[in-house]
């Protein structure tokens, strides 16, 4: 988990919009505050 909270931060910080992310998992809800951060 740590690791992906460190390629999170790096889109988060280092991102040239526009841009693409893929996100993997089964709960929506788990990524919900990432995908708001991103598109915000």
């Amino acid at each position: 988990m740590a690791a992906e909270l460190a390629n999170a931060k790096k889109v988060l910080e280092n991102s040239v919009k526009p841009f693409t992310a893929i996100m993997g998992g089964a709960k929506i809800s788990d990524k919900i505050l990432l995908i708001e951060k991103i598109t915000g």
